[in-house]
């Protein structure tokens, strides 16, 4: 399942989805692919940004203007405070207020979630492997059930990732995902005949 990603026009994604329906026809296993365009709204951090400005904001006023009302100061937090949260809630701001582990650590989480919900609730197939990328946080990862997993092995799993990164810095997503698809595709087929 293609659910978004980038600038692609119709065929590209036409071309995406025929590579997936083609991997699943190749093997016993179930295959996947989620493009997220963001794993997590990331709602808390324009808040507690805004609140530790607006603290600053109200110690700096402290520091330099000691005779500042403390009334207009409490006015000029939370005049600072609200301005901030409307500001940093703004779309092309939020992402930059999350620091890069908590974005990993969100993509993963849902990576995982989509795993279970996508892959191993399915057990009428042998087992699975989930593609998963989320364009915000730049993430990628490759999921298997653990007899695939065993089976393939890390280093394989790796160098697909590591490929598919590769394409995806020189510009080229389209054939990123079709080699990572077709790919993934030898190794189920290998490993999970039909």
């Amino acid at each position: 399942m293609v659910r978004h990603f980038g600038r692609m026009n119709a065929a590209d994604h036409d071309r995406i989805k025929a590579a997936i329906a083609a991997a699943e026809g190749r093997t016993s296993a179930r295959f996947v692919m989620t493009v997220l365009p963001q794993s997590d709204r990331y709602t808390l951090y324009p808040v507690i940004w805004a609140a530790l400005a607006a603290l600053v904001t109200g110690g700096i006023l402290g520091w330099f203007l000691p005779q500042f009302p403390l009334r207009d100061g409490f006015a000029v937090q939370v005049a600072a405070f609200l301005l901030l949260s409307i500001v940093f809630e703004w779309r092309p701001v939020r992402p930059l207020l999350v620091p890069a582990v908590a974005k990993r650590h969100h993509a993963s989480q849902f990576a995982h979630r989509e795993f279970a919900a996508r892959i191993l609730a399915h057990p009428e197939r042998s087992g699975g492997v989930l593609l998963f990328i989320s364009e915000a946080e730049r993430y990628v990862e490759l999921l298997a059930d653990a007899k695939t997993h065993a089976a393939v092995g890390e280093v394989e799993w790796n160098r697909i990732v590591g490929q598919f990164v590769s394409r995806m810095r020189a510009g080229a997503p389209v054939e990123a995902v079709l080699d990572a698809v077709g790919a993934c595709a030898e190794l189920l087929e290998r490993h999970h005949p039909n």
